[in-house]
Order: structure tokens, then C-alpha cells, then sequence
């Protein structure tokens, strides 16, 4: 018989004499936001639905289960629902909309550490490697992201290799907003990605040291949310998860970890290089500006990306604050005519933690270059400050919102003849780990529009505004 374990907060509910554990989460998130989505002030257009106040709910629950020593699994449902004023069809003019209790975790794991260092994992699961600069779970959108795939991990001393393959995993289309018909969650066989990442210790001292292979192999983007009642909505707003592509990248990852002897310095560098080829996007020859056609022929495709960031923590002092310096760049598409792409295809990332808590960029035609100070007034309490200056690499090419695929603007003459000067985000956030089990998170963002937007449309400044709650067990 299952028998429940004495259980106190924080602690995890378990039965079978530990064999099983039970988790929740509950999450909610307040947003208010002005502008963001349109930099405009006029209330009209697809402003007038973005500009406002929203609540995110997310609600987790999960069991994971050891049968042997060599057999374990995860099981984990998901709810998550938007409640404002902005259509409810994800991915629509920027809402995330609703997904009801689907199953977001689904894998088991084999492994005998005692007969093997290989391990494998089948099933529905999280992939993250490196910082998730390009495969992440996308945590602070209200679904996240998981994939449908196999992964075996070799691991030997402070070394590790995981081999990959899978499709991620897209929210349930729902094509009429009137109608929340319940349908599982799924993946498209048409999207394929996988490649191999190994990570180590042991090649420098006091660094971990990263290379990667990644290939996505994407036949098919057919639009999968639309919205009879809202007008006027950019064909590519309804296509997640990128364009058709077949995309190879190669990449090195390398930095420090936690050690005295680095004296409380950090960095990091990352640089991804590209090749294959990818469909017809915006501002290609015979493209509507802001339109991606996923049957038009294939560009040969050649981009590249690279991450560079240094720091310094005075662990002594009061608060401990640290001082960083971080740099970001992307290749864009510097000519839509000659049959080639150059802009950086960015995968699956996470993009919310690194280009600025508006969600305005993706790690696709820009240059971000800034710095951030954090400090510690208590030990459940960090306070940040994050600087961004955001320039596009070509305005031939877009500017692209963190998911990759929706534009700011759309390319045309003005936005080419436009400066590359898109403007500057702060954002100010504070974190209180109220508990081991319960954290409160808030912020807020201001963007300073920038001589891209006014040559192009509205230029008016943005405000960003959140707090969340977040409880675990």
C-alpha cells in the first residue's frame, strides 16, 4: 500500500516510503503594459488590445515515481490561462491565451549508475543546455515549452555528453476563440531537431567548456491559430516556433564558475556559426513586407551569433553588490535580393532573461550592449538594474520580438533607409524569497524609443509593469 509521509512545508509529499513524489506549483503573474507591442500612444490598431492590464495563471502538478533502481518516471499536468482583454488565441497580437489542463511532462528514465554512466530519457520532457540561449524551457511564458524526444546523456568524472532528438511541442490549435474545446497538446513531425552538446570541467580550470552541434529540420509552417473576429493581424503573428528551415549550427560556450580563486570576477563568451537553408521570409524579393510565405523556394543560409559578458561580485562588502558588462550580438539579412538569408535563426531559446524584460528581442539582427548591477540587501532579497542599448545589425532585415518570428515594423523603403538605432530599455526588478516554497518577483521597464521607430511609424516610449507570486511544493 501507498502510504503518505509526514509532510511539512517546503517539503515534498511523498508516499511509498519515498518511492513517489507528488509537486505542485501555482504561479500568477500581473502584467500592465503601454505600448510595448506598438510604440504608439493613439489608442487604436492592435494597440488598443495590447495596452492593458492582464493577469497569467499557471497551476502544475506532477508525480514522479522510482520502480527500480534503473526505472524511474515523471508525470505532469499544466493549466494556464490569460485573463484580460486581448483575444484569447495564443499567439494572436501578443497574448499567450488559454491552454486547460493539458500534459505538459510526460518521460521515463533508464539508468544504472552502478552498470553504466549512459543514461536515457524517453518521452515528453524539458531540454536546456548551456545558459538556454538556444534550447530552453522558456519558463516565464505562461505555457512553456517541452519537446516529444528521445535523450541519452553520458557522463564520466566532470565531463558530459547528451545526444538528442525530438519535436517541440505546440499549444492545442483553437480556431475559433468562441470555443475552448479540450484537445492534448502535440507535436509536429514536420519540425524535427536534435544534435549533440558536451560539456566539461576539466579542460580549464575554474571554467566549464561547452561545444554543440544543433540541426532543425522544419518542412512545414502552416498557420495554426487564427481569429475570425480580429483584423488585420500579420500572417506571421499566427506561425510559432519559426520558419521552414534546415538549419545546422555549431557552437562553443565557455565560463567560469563559482571558485575563490577568480576573486569574485565572472564571465562568459558564447559564438554560434550557421549554415542550410531557410524559406523566404520578410523583405525578400516578392514577399509582402511583414508576411512569411513558408512555400516559397529555399534561401541558402549563412549567419552568426556571439554572447560576451564580465562581471565582479564584492562578496565582502555590504549588499554584495556586482557590477556586469554584457554584449549581444546577431547577424541580420543585410540584402533581400540576392537569394541568400543572413539572418541568425535562433531556435528554441529563452529569450525573457537576457534582451530586456519587455520581451522587444530576439538573438536575430540586433546588438545589445549594456550593463546590470545587483546587490543583496538581506539574504532573501536581490535587487537588479539592467541597461540595454539596442541597435538592429541591417535595417534591410527586421527588427524580431523575442519570439523570433513577429516584427515590430515591417520592412520596407523607410525601414531601410531607417537608423539602425532602435533605442534603450531599462528595467528594475526585485526578488524576495519569502520562503523555501513561496517567491515574490516585481519590476519595471521603460524604453526609450529610438530614431528607428520615428522614421518608421510612432516612436513613443514604453512601459512595462509585472509582479508575481510564486509557490512551490
Amino acid at each position: 500500500m501507498l502510504f503518505f509521509s509526514p509532510w511539512a512545508p517546503g517539503q515534498p509529499v511523498t508516499c511509498g516510503d519515498g518511492a513517489y513524489t507528488l509537486d505542485f506549483q501555482e504561479r500568477l503573474r500581473v502584467e500592465s503594459r503601454d505600448n510595448t507591442f506598438d510604440f504608439n500612444d493613439a489608442p487604436n490598431g492592435l494597440g488598443s488590445l495590447t495596452d492593458s492590464t492582464l493577469l497569467h495563471q499557471r497551476f502544475r502538478v506532477g508525480l514522479t515515481g522510482r520502480l527500480s533502481p534503473g526505472f524511474g518516471f515523471t508525470l505532469q499536468g499544466q493549466d494556464s490561462r490569460e485573463f484580460s482583454d486581448r483575444h484569447g488565441v495564443p499567439f494572436l497580437a501578443g497574448s499567450e491565451g488559454d491552454n486547460p489542463f493539458d500534459l505538459r511532462l510526460a518521460y521515463a528514465d533508464f539508468l544504472d549508475p552502478k552498470q553504466s554512466p549512459v543514461t536515457v530519457r524517453l518521452g515528453r520532457q524539458t531540454l536546456t543546455f548551456g545558459d538556454e540561449r538556444l534550447v530552453g524551457a522558456a519558463e516565464w511564458t505562461n505555457f512553456g515549452r517541452v519537446f516529444d524526444a528521445a535523450r541519452a546523456t553520458w557522463k564520466k568524472g566532470g565531463t558530459t555528453v547528451d545526444v538528442f532528438a525530438g519535436s517541440v511541442v505546440t499549444v492545442a490549435p483553437n480556431n475559433n476563440p468562441q470555443v475552448r474545446d479540450f484537445r492534448w497538446d502535440r507535436s509536429d513531425w514536420d519540425d524535427l531537431f536534435g544534435g549533440v552538446y558536451a560539456s566539461t570541467t576539466e579542460l580549464l580550470e575554474h571554467h566549464r567548456t561547452e561545444a554543440y552541434v544543433l540541426h532543425r529540420n522544419k518542412s512545414d509552417n502552416g498557420t495554426l491559430f487564427t481569429d475570425p473576429t480580429l483584423a488585420a493581424v500579420p500572417a506571421r503573428a499566427l506561425l510559432p516556433y519559426d520558419v521552414e528551415q534546415r538549419v545546422t549550427t555549431l557552437g562553443l560556450r565557455a565560463a567560469s564558475l563559482p571558485d575563490p580563486a577568480l576573486d569574485g570576477w565572472d564571465w562568459e563568451a558564447e559564438a554560434a556559426f550557421q549554415f542550410g537553408s531557410v524559406a523566404n521570409q520578410a523583405g525578400k524579393a516578392g514577399v509582402p513586407a511583414g508576411v512569411y510565405l513558408g512555400s516559397q523556394a529555399q534561401l541558402d543560409h549563412g549567419a552568426w551569433a556571439a554572447h560576451l559578458q564580465a562581471g565582479k561580485t564584492l562578496a565582502d562588502a555590504s549588499w554584495k553588490p556586482r557590477l556586469g558588462l554584457f554584449c549581444d550580438f546577431a547577424t541580420g539579412d543585410s540584402d533581400g535580393t540576392d537569394g541568400k538569408n543572413g539572418s541568425f535563426m535562433s531556435q528554441f531559446p529563452t529569450n525573457h532573461k537576457f534582451y530586456g524584460a519587455m520581451d522587444a528581442f530576439a538573438w536575430k539582427n540586433m546588438l545589445d550592449a549594456g550593463f546590470s548591477v545587483s546587490a543583496q540587501p538581506a539574504a532573501t532579497v536581490t535587487l537588479r538594474l539592467d541597461q540595454h542599448f539596442f541597435q538592429l545589425d541591417s535595417t534591410s532585415d527586421g527588427w524580431f520580438r523575442a519570439n523570433a518570428v513577429a516584427t515590430v515594423r515591417p520592412v520596407n523603403a523607410a525601414a531601410r533607409a531607417a537608423s539602425a538605432d532602435a533605442g534603450a530599455e531599462t528595467d528594475l526588478t526585485v526578488t524576495w524569497k519569502v520562503r523555501p516554497w513561496a517567491s515574490l518577483q516585481a519590476g519595471y521597464s521603460h524604453f526609450f524609443a529610438g530614431d528607428y521607430l520615428k522614421a518608421t511609424g510612432a516612436g513613443d516610449d514604453a512601459d512595462f509593469l509585472f509582479s508575481q507570486v510564486t509557490l512551490s511544493f
